[in-house]
């Protein structure tokens, strides 16, 4: 009997620490979905940025509400911004996609173009 209730107790600690790995596991997942996701955001709003006419003067601009595909929906959950700073002979780009999981997080992208 006391060897039963041992083998009860320890497939009990195993099923909770695999329970708790799937739950980090997950959590490392979706964490890693939503990077790579505002990643992609970002690179698309400064190859729009990179391909405008040139900037002459600093320009700043935001979107809200955006989904994965870069729309804006009620579903959306990045905020997407950006500056654009002429100095001299070329601008300085910087894009910020930031979204919320509990903590907020966010992806920034900073370049350069020629004007």
């Amino acid at each position: 009997m006391i060897e039963v209730l041992v083998a009860i107790v320890l497939c009990s600690i195993a099923v909770v620490g695999i329970s708790a790995l799937a739950r980090v596991q997950s959590n490392a997942a979706g964490f890693s979905r939503r990077s790579t996701e505002a990643s992609i955001l970002a690179e698309d709003q400064f190859e729009r940025l990179r391909l405008t006419a040139s900037p002459t003067i600093a320009s700043t601009g935001s979107q809200t509400g955006l989904d994965e595909n870069g729309v804006v929906s009620n579903k959306g959950v990045f905020t997407r911004s950006w500056t654009v700073t002429p100095n001299g002979t070329y601008a300085d780009v910087a894009v910020t996609v930031s979204w919320d999981d509990g903590v907020t997080r966010k992806v920034v992208l900073r370049g350069r173009r020629t004007r």
